[in-house]
């Protein structure tokens, strides 16, 4: 990597530089790649140099047993790190070990490693709101309303359009982090309403607009301030209403997400979701457990070697799919006139199945 970034590289009698790389983890990954404490050490956040406490929950405080407790970051107003101050070790708290990513002179060890909304925001951020809602014995909802909304996701499941990689369901701790994307991007800010106190329902849609604003390609530069203030309020407020040990590792790094995105664009745009669908396509390659990786070369080198590069077909006209007979026809229209449940464009279907 450090000869690719000094001398670029030569491709079909053409020279190419590369000019920045962004290092794409999760929390552990970023901590293990740029040799800084994981998520569970109280200096741990690589944006800024907040310090973490120790937080218990009102249930685990009330316990005859000694309380578990976590590692939480209340305070939001500690200043920023910086590539010279990373490089520097000006805070020796934060470092574990030397790592060999730091000898890449062009790449910023703070700024670089943007994080990931996958897993800080999907998997993390939004399941833990809900399910503190849904499942928590100190702050879910009633029985009666975990039932309302679980039957109103249900409900929901048969009017998801094709645009989402899965349906909606009923709210649960095993579901996928596109599941939570599309639960506060669209379905729980509609659920959970009249379901919450004001305050806790306030809360919920500052955290869904400045999500909805930041994956906006146009929308996360103009108003990128105001998502900012929004994750801002959204923190400090999760934190009067569910206490201290709620704002963990993931709900902190929320007020660094949108400085990142100014950075790199949409949240989509540095996320991890490509990276795990390819995992998986990685994964079906293997036969067997023995000699995985060369497996997966020998695998690859295969279809590399097989493929026959053509031009995308390019459809012109929307094309009608899943011929029916049993619709209501308009009068004067014959019985014998196809019919369609689906209209499939470029981007996106019209289909009228629920």
């Amino acid at each position: 990597m450090k000869i690719l970034l000094e001398n670029g590289f030569f491709h079909c009698d053409r020279m190419f530089s590369i000019k920045a790389i962004i290092f794409v983890c999760d929390s552990p990954a970023r901590a293990f790649v740029s040799g800084v404490k994981y998520h569970s050490g109280k200096s741990s956040c690589s944006k800024c140099t907040t310090t973490g406490i120790t937080a218990f929950k009102p249930s685990e405080i009330r316990r005859l047993v000694r309380p578990k407790g976590r590692v939480v970051f209340p305070y939001l107003a500690a200043p920023l790190r910086d590539d010279e101050s990373f490089r520097q070790r000006e805070d020796p708290d934060h470092h574990n070990y030397y790592s060999i990513v730091e000898e890449l002179v062009s790449v910023d060890m703070v700024y670089d490693f943007p994080v990931d909304p996958m897993h800080l925001v999907h998997e993390g951020s939004v399941r833990k709101l809900i399910m503190t809602l849904m499942e928590d014995s100190d702050f879910k909802i009633s029985p009666y309303s975990v039932r309302r909304v679980n039957k109103e996701m249900t409900a929901l499941s048969k009017f998801t359009p094709r645009d989402f990689a899965r349906r909606a369901r009923e709210f649960s701790s095993q579901m996928k982090a596109t599941e939570w994307a599309q639960a506060i991007g669209y379905t729980a800010p509609v659920v959970f309403r009249n379901r919450l106190s004001p305050e806790r329902y306030a809360n919920l849609l500052s955290l869904h607009v400045a999500i909805k604003i930041l994956t906006s390609r146009r929308l996360c530069f103009i108003h990128n301030g105001y998502a900012k203030d929004l994750l801002k309020v959204f923190v400090q407020n999760a934190s009067l209403l569910y206490g201290d040990a709620f704002v963990t590792f993931n709900i902190h790094n929320l007020i660094h997400l949108a400085d990142d995105v100014m950075r790199f664009g949409p949240i989509y745009s540095f996320s991890a979701y490509a990276f795990e669908n390819f995992l998986g396509i990685i994964k079906r390659l293997l036969r067997k457990s023995e000699k995985p990786l060369e497996q997966i070369v020998k695998r690859l080198f295969e279809v590399q070697m097989s493929f026959c590069p053509s031009s995308p077909a390019v459809r012109t006209a929307p094309t009608l799919k899943l011929a029916h007979k049993g619709g209501i026809l308009l009068p004067g229209v014959s019985a014998t006139t196809p019919q369609f449940r689906l209209l499939e464009f470029n981007h996106f279907y019209l289909n009228l199945e629920c």
